[in-house]
């Protein structure tokens, strides 16, 4: 997380990233992981695995969309020449 401001706004996030890293007894200490803690956890879990995935697919798509633009705009400028 670059911008300090989300550090800020959401310090349960920053928390989290960094014990999923190092365990959160190295963020906040000994004691047992809380509801809010757990699952801040599972939504890094989600994303690192599912957002992933849906990011790759939409790159994909885009690239798929961005090459058949490039064919009709070269068709289209044979045409016109």
């Amino acid at each position: 997380i670059s911008d300090p401001y989300v550090w800020i706004a959401h310090p349960l996030v920053g928390q989290a990233v960094l014990a999923h890293r190092l365990g959160w007894a190295a963020v906040r200490g000994e004691g047992i992981v809380t509801w809010r803690e757990a699952f801040a956890l599972l939504q890094i879990e989600v994303e690192e695995k599912i957002g992933t995935i849906n990011r790759q697919r939409i790159a994909e798509f885009n690239a798929a969309q961005d090459a058949a633009s490039a064919g009709l705009r070269a068709v289209a400028e044979a045409a016109g020449e």
